[in-house]
């Protein structure tokens, strides 16, 4: 394992990448709820988040066994 240095820059556009998308995210949850007539957002809402992407989905069944 060789280290990596990562700009300041970059750790700043990634976190904001992030904090962008992390809103988008839960705005469709909470779509997912109001169309289900729920008031609170669970992990079908979730699962619905990431349904076309297969890799992330069976991550998250997976976690969701437990």
């Amino acid at each position: 394992d060789g280290t990596l240095e990562v700009e300041r820059q970059v750790v700043h556009m990634l976190t904001e990448l992030l904090l962008q998308k992390s809103a988008i995210l839960f705005k469709d949850m909470q779509c997912f709820a109001k169309h289900g007539k729920r008031t609170v957002i669970n992990a079908d809402d979730v699962k619905l988040c990431f349904r076309r992407q297969p890799e992330i989905l069976k991550k998250l069944e997976n976690c969701m066994m437990f």
